[in-house]
């Protein structure tokens, strides 16, 4: 009998039938010994959902669920649904993980007493380059007001990702991930880590997050959510603890709404339909109150952004 903690690893599936078996091979060879894999097929019509099936009949801790499509959020969700760990971790289906990962966050969870552990993400090309953006290299227990500087002041070592990380069940009992758009990890990865009051960073590198430079022109790909999400954000942070809040708009607020409106424009991406065009200018309208353009250095800059955008 298994003593180990169980431990619910959620795997969103759409159209990654070519990443899909390394993915659930790096996660089926981890060194915890008490894994259960549910893959959430999320109306794939590349075969994924095949391949889902077949690694499921394979190995007797994968578990399928097919639905129709609704998007990371709502296939993440129909895996909280599902899960019966005391623990739970995410992996998108065209990343892998360090052979290591579950063993060392569920440790550290339990050495430290602690409901949220978190490891780095290491980003890999498709050439096989990799970039190590984390400044933390050892172990490091945050409270609240230290994640909260780490990722709105600070280098972002925590990442607002749910992927690098593993969460006491009970985190999750009843949150839940936005569905439709993107940027679903944002509000509901924070919200967790400030009901769990601390964290433990190990500071090793868990996560490998796969991307194609040539495919770089997707993140010009522009939706409300994208906005609404960090005014979200931005509200949790304000009421935590209102001194990050100049450098968490300049960066994160007033900044991704320069770098995606103005990189949407100058790439020339497919002009937007009328209806998705307007959800995203009523979901910017907030970003021109006065506390959030006290803190822009550019405002002329950023006015004009919008104006290119709202003509474009």
């Amino acid at each position: 009998m298994n003593t180990k903690p169980l431990c619910s690893v959620i795997v969103p599936v759409y159209q990654v039938r070519d990443t899909l078996q390394s993915c659930v091979e790096s996660i089926f060879h981890q060194t915890y010994p008490n894994l259960e894999i549910i893959l959430v097929d999320d109306g794939s019509t590349d075969s994924s959902q095949q391949l889902c099936d077949q690694l499921a009949s394979q190995n007797s801790c994968i578990q399928v669920i097919h639905q129709a499509n609704c998007g990371l959020g709502g296939a993440r969700n129909a895996g909280l649904a599902k899960c019966k760990g005391q623990y739970i971790g995410f992996v998108d289906s065209d990343d892998t993980i360090e052979p290591t990962m579950y063993e060392t966050l569920i440790q550290a969870c339990l050495q430290h007493n602690v409901r949220c552990s978190v490891g780095n993400i290491i980003r890999v090309s498709k050439e096989g380059q990799k970039t190590y953006k984390s400044s933390i290299t050892s172990p490091i227990i945050m409270n609240k007001k230290q994640i909260i500087n780490n990722i709105a002041c600070g280098d972002n070592s925590v990442e607002f990702s749910a992927c690098n990380k593993v969460f006491e069940r009970s985190l999750f009992e009843t949150r839940r991930f936005p569905e439709g758009g993107s940027c679903e990890d944002l509000v509901p990865v924070f919200e967790a880590m400030m009901e769990a009051e601390s964290i433990v960073h190990i500071g090793s590198n868990v996560y490998n997050y796969q991307y194609d430079n040539s495919k770089l022109s997707s993140f010009s790909q522009i939706d409300a959510n994208q906005f609404t999400q960090r005014l979200k954000l931005r509200s949790l942070i304000k009421k935590e603890d209102s001194s990050c809040l100049e450098f968490f708009d300049r960066e994160y607020v007033i900044g991704i709404l320069f770098w995606k409106m103005e990189s949407y424009v100058i790439k020339g991406m497919p002009r937007l339909p009328i209806r998705e065009k307007l959800k995203i200018i009523i979901a910017c309208l907030p970003y021109f109150q006065p506390s959030i353009l006290a803190h822009c250095k550019r405002k002329k800059r950023y006015i004009k952004v919008f104006r290119d955008f709202l003509l474009y």
